[in-house]
This record gives structure tokens, C-alpha cells and sequence, in this order.
């Protein structure tokens, strides 16, 4: 009898607790990923790095431990003195893994990053202390705009991400927020493959989308971002962690936040006011800085994002 081994993609990597003494790190497989006989595969593996090309290393490898029976095969590694991914020093490790069925194996090799970000009442904080987004939408966005986005030290917000975009944004510290509301019916196959990756920091989806319990288990070290409609009234999903607004529609949103008891980040979005002329991630990244000042008689917002035309 055969089986088809699990591909790269079915295999889950993540963190959980995450502190300056230790980090734990898991690799999972669920039997669904892995077909009607994966409860007879074996994964076994370690965690290699850190690796960080603006920064002296001192690699280690730390073994990936089973867990024992339940409903998934997962693994566990407990890094001691963990590097963390930040756009200033995007410190990656290597999951190496082995998979074995009777007489098939495959091995696995994922690029990944320990990366502290969440949302705190209307803020985002990463590594500890408050962060804010500042950068611009792009709706083509190639491997090449990534060292002029470091050197702006930009998000960028776009519209497609693939993996090798995602692997050298990782690389060089570029937060990506990937745009997924007309992903339709990809959206949680899309939010669970870029959840893999440090540099994207969050997915913007449909507020209409369904997140289930299991789509947040698929990515648990990404923010879900929604985005305020062009029209009508306000509406904010409650699985949204972050919400990104147009600057004419803020009042409202404000308005809203105001007359009820949640309290989400905001990214304000705003056009690039020189039309196409000087239509450069630098530019753009310079005109979050005015964004920022014209907004601060209103609040001060969680990010900042220029759409280039």
C-alpha cells in the first residue's frame, strides 16, 4: 500500500511562549494534512540558527522533541536565549525535519522567525515596545523593491505575495501586510502559507470571511487585518485585530469606536498626493510622516500607509 507524503505546506511551524530566557517552537502535522495513514508517519527534527545577515551569530542546534499521542504528530524545541525577528535585525531560524512511512521519507527544510507582535487596545507592539507601521501600498511589488523599502524602513502593504518575496522580505526585515480580500474561497489556504513566514506581519481579509477556530490554529503568529468599506455604514468583524482606514473615512470609524467598547488598532491609508510623479517607495515613505502629522489632531494610530498609484 502507498502514500502520498505530505508536502512541504503541511507541516505547521510556529511559536508559542516567547520571553528574553526562552522561546518554544513547534512543528505539527494534522492527519488530514497527511492522508489516512498519518498516524503512522514519524516526524522527527531540529531548529537550526540563528542566522542574521546584519548581525554576528553564534548558531546552535536544538532538537524538535515529540509530544506524545493526541490528535495531531507535533514536535517541540525550547530555544534558550532567543533572537528575535525584527525589521532591525531579522534574526531566522531553520526547521529541519524528517519525514518517514515504511520504506517513503522526505525532508523539510522552513526558514522561520520568532516574532513578539501583537495588539494591545488601539496599538501594536512588537518586541516589547509600541510599533508603528509606516510605509506604502504597492500593488506589484517585486524581490528588487525590497532593499528600497529596508532602506526606508517601510512596510509594504501588497496586493500578492509569494514565497520568494516572502523568504527575502524575512530576509531583510521588511513587514508585509498582504491583502487577501478577494482571495475568496483561498483566503484561509492563502492566511495559513503566509502565516509561515516572519515578515508578514498580517493579512487584510474580507469582512465578510468566516474565520474558524481552525484557521486561527493554521496561523497563530498573524495579525487578521480587515479594511473599512469604501461606503455605507461602519462594520468591523469581531475576529479583526487590526483594521486599516482611509483618512476621509476615520471620523467615522472614530466615531464608531467611540459609541461602543472595542478598541482595535488603526492603519490610516491615504493616496499619494504627487499622482504618479515621484511615485517611489521613498517618496511615499517620506509622506507617511506627513499623513502622521496631519492625523494628530485626531489620535495617534497604529500605522501609516501612502497607496502609490
Amino acid at each position: 500500500m502507498s502514500v502520498l507524503l505530505p508536502i512541504a505546506n503541511d507541516i505547521d511551524v510556529f511559536f508559542g511562549d516567547a520571553n528574553p530566557a526562552e522561546a518554544r517552537v513547534y512543528a505539527r502535522l494534522d492527519p488530514a494534512d497527511g492522508g489516512p495513514h498519518a498516524t503512522q508517519l514519524t516526524l522527527e527534527g531540529h531548529i537550526a540558527g540563528p542566522d542574521c545577515q546584519f548581525a554576528k551569530t553564534l548558531p546552535a542546534k536544538i532538537s524538535l522533541l515529540d509530544r506524545g499521542p493526541g490528535g495531531s504528530v507535533l514536535l517541540e524545541a525550547v530555544i534558550p536565549d532567543p533572537c528575535f525577528w525584527t525589521p532591525e535585525t531579522p534574526f531566522l531560524y531553520r526547521a529541519k525535519l524528517d519525514i518517514r512511512w515504511a520504506e517513503h521519507s522526505e525532508k523539510i527544510d522552513r526558514l522561520m522567525g520568532i516574532r513578539r507582535l501583537g495588539n494591545r487596545d488601539q496599538s501594536l507592539f512588537l518586541d516589547g515596545r509600541r510599533w508603528v507601521a509606516r510605509g506604502v501600498a504597492k500593488a506589484q511589488v517585486t524581490v528588487s523593491d525590497l532593499a528600497a523599502a529596508r532602506a526606508a524602513e517601510s512596510v509594504l502593504a501588497v496586493d500578492h505575495a509569494d514565497d520568494r518575496l516572502c523568504a527575502e522580505a524575512s530576509r531583510l526585515g521588511v513587514p508585509l501586510l498582504v491583502n487577501l480580500i478577494e482571495a475568496g474561497p483561498g483566503a484561509e489556504a492563502e492566511t495559513r502559507r503566509l502565516g509561515q513566514w516572519p515578515a508578514v506581519f498580517a493579512v487584510m481579509l474580507n469582512p465578510e470571511t468566516l474565520v474558524t477556530d481552525e484557521m486561527r490554529k493554521r496561523a497563530p503568529n498573524l495579525l487578521l487585518a480587515t479594511r473599512m468599506p469604501e461606503t455605507g455604514p461602519v462594520s468591523v468583524p469581531g475576529w479583526a485585530q487590526l483594521i486599516v482606514c482611509r483618512s476621509d473615512r476615520l471620523p467615522e470609524l472614530l466615531e464608531w469606536q467611540t459609541s461602543g467598547d472595542r478598541r482595535i488598532p488603526i492603519v490610516v491609508l491615504r493616496r499619494h498626493r504627487d499622482g504618479t510623479a515621484n511615485a517611489s517607495i521613498e517618496n511615499g515613505r517620506r509622506q507617511c510622516d506627513q499623513l502622521q502629522f496631519d492625523m494628530a489632531n485626531i489620535g495617534d494610530f497604529a500605522g501609516y500607509i501612502i497607496e502609490l498609484p
